[in-house]
């Protein structure tokens, strides 16, 4: 299954790194805001939504470096489930 998501990464350094800060999906569709760093050319991104009675997570994980950013893994965690898979990141403003 392909799904075409975007998420928007705010870079100023407000979550402890000097590549991190806030990360929301576009168009928010009732997530909270969450977060981003990229540690040693490591990106996390990690991005609380709301699902029923509890919290999903939805993780992002990917090589970056220069402005790029390589294929990666999303882990989806909630509840007790996990769904995880490959991920592959477009062009920059393409959404």
């Amino acid at each position: 299954m392909s799904v075409n998501a975007c998420v928007a990464l705010t870079d100023d350094g407000s979550a402890g790194w000097p590549h991190s800060g806030s990360a929301v999906l576009v168009p928010e569709n009732s997530t909270y805001p969450g977060q981003f760093q990229v540690i040693d050319g490591l990106l996390t991104v990690t991005i609380p939504a709301p699902a029923g009675s509890t919290l999903e997570f939805l993780l992002y994980t990917a090589r970056a470096s220069n402005g790029h950013i390589s294929k990666g893994v999303y882990n989806l965690a909630y509840g007790g489930f996990f769904d995880s898979g490959y991920l592959a990141f477009g062009v920059k403003n393409g959404c």
